[in-house]
């Protein structure tokens, strides 16, 4: 009876391995060890069920179909799944930038288990790949009360978990590599018998670990026997594991395991003495991706990040990001501490090293080369060495400077010492009578921790109550620049002086941006003057009913009839040589009035010869752009041009007045005191050791040349552009690169000043966007849309040939992008559909390598976003080319009649469209997805003109025609898709929020016979009511006293609603009011549409929502409005048993879409023809270029 040996008498076993032996001289092989058993019942040894092959096939089958509904259930699309309570998107890298000499790049990162905290700063190595992480709370813990307070939590916490410091550096040495000769980890491959085959071979498998206690334990299997692995160790020398197998209730008395290391691979013997069997196992190292289900799916933050969970500090639980929030409605007792990290940093222009901001102070982090260089020591290479004091963690052994000499922040923090003690626990404890030795220097060994590998020399610059800001470094790398409190102050390493740069100004200007010359010698800033913003605003009324009565709020609001502040801006040149003496000379070469919200004046760019600086200056109520110099003009060459730039605003006859205005007020004559003041120094008393300076009649005359226009030209494109017009000079100290729309696209232009010729430097039907400028001048970095209108690569652009040489990888949008000056190596996040936003790095070249740094999102954000949707163009009645994507269900057939989701935006948003590879929008992507597959729609995003990002007949078309244009582009898109995607033309709804929630009631009034139902969310009515620096570019000019734009209401309109039509906005919205939807609902109403209309509220929400209604509630309410009036999705005849080979599925067109491959064919369109997105459109990118 085989079947009920479970738990039998000791002589039962030989009795089953005699059957077993009985039944393989009959040819039948035994499950037990892997092989097939035919034509018996079950057999049980030891406890453990065996079975013949086919009811084990039978019971196999039958689980996998288990595990398949259980998968299928998880997978299933739900809109709780979709929007849940907090986002499954983890954090992005940001602020990246490459090192003067390209080998280091670095960048700010906070892992998923870390995102309720601060970033972290990391450097890539370009020479080998390695990342180390560059603080942590571990590290700034020495400096900083606060964070000290973030690792005490930790370390309790960690404790509680039973986290050790042993664990931390087995962890550690597994990451290094350090336990390469180790078996640990998961093992497989086959088991043989040792008696002359009498036992057949089989699958096993082995899974082990390391114990706190250094033991070895884990599982060995064969076939489907599982037995415990115990009591386990390792030789090194022999690379021998040797273990015990035994388990009192399976009926195995005694055993044992003994393999050999070799390489990649595990040979040895499993010995059983009762019942006596003998296998000779050979197996390999299953990979990482092969760990099987019960892998830890927590995303890795920084792959292989060198520096990572050193001290128990540094250990996230994973419940930390939910740790302060609210159970049963109450918060916690105790907020758990946030850890701020670095908010910002600057490579130095000369050197291996940077300035870090970390709680609102300066410190210098230094990297000596050959330290970083040098093995990171190993823990029994740290063991050997003598103790010796060392701080801030340097594997090599040499002592690095103590945190409290490190800067002025004396006494603050505890001392290294007292950190171990916290960290380890294990503080030196003697005896009272016990001699201390602690003097001495001598071998002891270690505890078991960590090695902190060489992460740099930390140095504490500034400990202050204020925040310092627009931290520079000089430009020969010497020292310091930063902003504290409106002053510019200057700090030169090894000099115990802080030296005040700016002049002291006056009439209440203040220092707003700065530049110092690359010679060091001059300074230009950007000074501020008068009445800000929204001083000349007004107050508007918020209500809020979360009290017992409602109460009122006031909140500022500057609108399009509000008077204009007065206010000025001012660009000031600063010569710097005799500062020091308090000779300074300083001339204010421009001066321009601010004419409203979106002028344009930014700190001026300097040349390379140091001579002169370039600007532009933009003027809202002309719409005219100017390009400016100034500069510093050498006497003794004067020639008449020199001569003529004496007079004041030469070339700038409209600022002229208002710069006479304010040089009046300077009639104390203090700039001409200081240039007496510099012809009056006394020289008799120079002395032969004053040889490194020049006679003072060999200083260089000059002159400041006041601001002069080098070209100027309207601008007609979109409201965004002006803001990035910033010149740079190119290598000659001449000309002038820079962005224009002239093109029709945001294109850069080339300017030579000399004969005041503009040339296009870069040209086609695509959109560039510079971040960035080579040391040299040489090259623009920038991202462009060339090819691929939905998508944004990284682009090398020559300044003297403008051919653009692609340094990025595979489809999509990149962002956050630096690349080193020789353009040899690139970071960037890269995001597409099936493809998170992952920070990657890529070595540039005819064969570029492409490797992605981080894994940031949870299993879950995989999973749902790996469907993507296919792209489509249509022409719209003027013949434009318009972009667009859709999703269609697995059974649609262009037969069918099925309900139609538009989602619009529809609005300038800088550079942003909605239409974009990789975007994830909970409209656009999310919901459009659940209404397809869930409910048979047909969803689609298109983007009208009036969107940015497709050149400027597209962006500026919304100005003076508000919606127009948008509405023209839904109602041809809707055709489009009623003709070509089995849409039902009486089944059609629109939704949008924000301005899309404008756009989709001017569609649902002006075009009421077109869509069915629609969704407006927290969309302005009253565009007279709006905020002032919006309407007034993007609507129409406004007038001081006058409604004007109340022509673009939408309150007239309401009457002609025939659709049903759902409104929606949050009662404390305090960007667009909320009686905007007050208000035409109440025209609804009075027009007699109570029934087309209905009203969804959040009491506490403001423009996104946020307070009673959640981003899940908000679209139950929308799934259960569009299934009310449109109904279910439905297929026009049964799906047939295989698709027509000129249509493809959107299961198909998947893998297509998602393929990244340089070779990609293209996107698959309704027809069937694969194509891209038509190169007429263009996509976003980055505004800020300066280096």
């Amino acid at each position: 009876m085989l079947g009920s040996r479970r738990g039998g008498p000791e002589g039962s076993c030989p009795m089953l391995i005699r059957t077993i032996l009985s039944l393989l001289s009959a040819g039948v092989s035994c499950v037990l060890f892997g092989g097939p058993v035919g034509g018996v019942g079950p057999v049980c040894w030891a406890g453990v069920s065996m079975v013949p092959d086919g009811d084990g096939q039978a019971e196999e089958t039958k689980a996998e179909a288990t595990k398949e509904e259980t998968k299928d259930a998880d997978e299933k699309l739900t809109l709780e799944r979709l929007f849940p309570e907090k986002s499954y998107f983890g954090p992005s890298a940001r602020s990246t930038s490459f090192s003067h000499d390209g080998r280091y790049g670095a960048f700010l990162y906070r892992s998923w288990l870390e995102r309720r905290h601060g970033f972290d700063l990391y450097v890539y190595d370009t020479s080998n790949g390695q990342i180390r992480r560059m603080s942590s709370v571990g590290r700034l813990a020495e400096y900083q009360a606060e964070t000290r307070e973030v690792r005490d939590d930790r370390e309790q916490k960690a404790k509680q978990a039973g986290q050790t410091m042993e664990r931390l550096a087995r962890e550690q040495a597994d990451a290094m590599g350090w336990d390469d000769a180790l078996p640990t980890g998961r093992w497989s491959g086959e088991a043989t018998g040792g008696e002359a085959g009498a036992i057949p071979g089989g699958v096993c498998e082995l899974s082990i670990d390391r114990g706190d206690d250094g033991k070895f334990a884990g599982e060995v299997r064969v076939g489907l026997v599982r037995l415990p692995v115990k009591e386990g160790t390792f030789d090194a020398g022999s690379r021998t594991l040797s273990a015990k197998v035994a388990d009192e209730k399976m009926g195995v008395k005694a055993g044992t395991l003994t393999l050999v290391r070799e390489g990649e691979s595990l040979k040895g013997d499993l010995v059983i003495e009762d019942p006596s069997i003998r296998l000779t196992l050979a197996m390999t190292r299953q990979a990482d991706d092969e760990q099987g289900e019960g892998k830890d799916q927590t995303p890795r933050g920084v792959l292989g990040a060198i520096g990572e969970r050193l001290t128990l500090g540094d250990v996230v639980l994973p419940d930390d990001a939910e740790i302060n929030d609210e159970k049963d409605g109450k918060p916690p007792a105790k907020r758990a501490p946030r850890y701020g990290g670095v908010q910002g940093y600057e490579w130095s222009p000369v050197a291996n090293e940077m300035l870090l901001i970390a709680g609102g102070d300066l410190y210098r982090l230094v990297i000596d080369q050959d330290k970083w260089d040098e093995p990171i020591a190993r823990p029994e290479e740290a063991a050997a060495e003598p103790e010796t004091g060392v701080v801030g963690g340097d594997a090599t052994g040499e002592e690095s400077q103590p945190p409290e000499a490190a800067g002025d922040d004396a006494g603050e923090r505890g001392t290294s010492t007292e950190a171990d003690k916290s960290e380890t626990g294990a503080a030196d404890e003697r005896e009272p009578d016990q001699a201390d030795t602690s003097g001495e220097q001598k071998e002891k060994k270690a505890e078991v921790k960590p090695v902190t590998p060489y992460l740099g020399e930390l140095t504490r610059l500034t400990h202050t109550r204020e925040h310092e800001s627009d931290v520079q470094y000089l430009p020969d790398g010497s020292g310091y620049t930063y902003l504290r409190g409106g002053a510019l102050l200057q700090v030169t390493f090894g000099d115990h002086r802080i030296v005040q740069l700016d002049p002291e100004l006056k009439d209440g200007e203040r220092m707003v941006g700065y530049k110092i010359s690359p010679d060091r010698k001059r300074l230009v800033f950007l000074a501020n003057r008068g009445d800000n913003y929204w001083s000349s605003g007004r107050q508007v009324t918020i209500v809020s009913y979360r009290d017992r009565f409602a109460r009122a709020g006031q909140v500022t609001r500057h609108m399009s009839d509000d008077p204009w502040p007065e206010a000025y801006s001012s660009v000031y040149l600063f010569d710097l040589n005799g500062h020091e003496k308090e000779e300074g000379t300083l001339e204010r070469v421009f001066t321009k009035r601010i004419t409203g919200p979106r002028d344009v004046l930014r700190v001026p760019e300097w040349s390379a010869d140091s001579s002169r600086v370039a600007f532009a200056a933009f003027e809202q109520s002309t719409s005219l752009i100017k390009i400016l110099e100034a500069g510093f003009v050498d006497e003794k060459k004067k020639d008449e041009k020199s001569a003529k730039a004496e007079e004041p605003g030469e070339g700038e006859s409209a600022d002229k007045g208002e710069q006479d205005e304010v040089e009046k007020q300077d009639d104390d004559g203090g700039d001409s005191e200081g240039e007496k003041k510099k012809e009056e120094v006394d020289t008799e008393g120079e002395k032969p050791s004053d040889a490194d300076k020049k006679p003072e009649e060999e200083k260089p005359e000059f002159k400041i040349e006041n601001a002069r226009v080098v070209y100027e030209f309207y601008h007609f494109g979109g409201p965004n552009t002006p803001g990035m017009v910033q010149p740079q000079y190119l290598p000659d100290s001449r000309r002038l690169v820079f962005i224009t729309e002239l093109s029709g696209y945001r294109q850069l232009s080339l300017l030579d000043p000399k004969y005041q010729q503009l040339t296009q430097l870069t040209q086609g039907q695509f959109e560039v966007y510079p971040f960035d400028i080579s040391e040299d001048h040489t090259l623009i970095f920038a991202t462009a849309t060339a090819g691929d209108a939905a998508g944004e690569q990284v682009f090398a652009i020559n300044t003297e040939t403008g051919d653009m040489a692609k340094l990025s990888t595979g489809e999509g949008v990149y962002s956050s992008v630096a690349v080193s000056d020789d353009a040899k190596h690139m970071l960037g996040n890269r995001v597409d559909f099936g493809v998170l936003t992952e920070l990657t790095a890529i070595t540039t070249g005819v064969e570029p390598v492409t490797t992605v740094l981080t894994d940031s999102h949870p299993a879950e954000a995989h999973k749902l976003t790996k469907v993507a949707p296919e792209y489509f163009t249509f022409e719209n009645r003027h013949g434009q080319a318009i972009l667009g994507h859709m999703f269609k269900p697995k059974d649609w057939t262009p037969e069918d009649k099925r309900p139609l989701l538009v989602y619009v935006y529809g609005g300038p948003l800088g550079e942003q469209k909605m239409a974009t590879r990789g975007s994830f929008n909970t409209s656009s992507y999310g919901f459009a997805r659940y209404m397809t597959e869930v409910h048979g729609w047909v969803t689609a995003t298109i983007d009208p003109r009036g969107a940015s990002g497709y050149g400027a007949v597209f962006e500026k078309a919304n100005f003076e025609q508000v919606g127009k244009p948008q509405t023209e582009d839904l109602v041809d898109g809707a055709n489009w898709l009623v003709e070509h995607a089995g849409v039902d033309k009486t089944k059609m709804a629109l939704h949008g929020w924000s301005f899309g929630g404008f756009q989709t009631q001017m569609v649902m009034y002006s075009e009421p016979d077109v869509f069915a139902a629609g969704i407006a969310g927290a969309g302005p009515t009253e565009w007279e009511n709006y905020n002032s620096w919006y309407s007034t570019g993007t609507i129409g000019s406004g007038q001081v006293g006058k409604t004007v734009l109340e022509k673009y209401s939408l309150l007239p309109l309401a009457k002609n609603l025939k659709g049903h039509l759902l409104l929606i906005h949050g009662m404390e919205d305090d960007n667009v009011l909320y009686q905007d939807t007050v208000r035409v609902y109440r025209e609804l109403l009075k027009a007699g549409k109570e029934v087309n209309v209905e009203l969804f509220l959040d009491p506490t929400g403001g423009h996104g929502l946020g307070g009673d209604v959640k981003t899940l509630g908000r679209f139950r309410k929308y799934e259960d409005f569009l299934l009310r009036y449109l109904g279910e999705g439905k297929p026009a005849k049964p799906v047939a048993a295989e698709a027509p080979k000129d249509v493809e599925s959107p299961a198909d067109a998947e893998d297509d879409v998602l393929d990244d491959q340089e070779g990609d064919p293209g996107l698959p369109t309704p027809s069937g023809e694969s194509k891209r997105p038509s190169e007429s459109m263009s996509a976003a990118g980055s505004a800020e270029w300066t280096r």
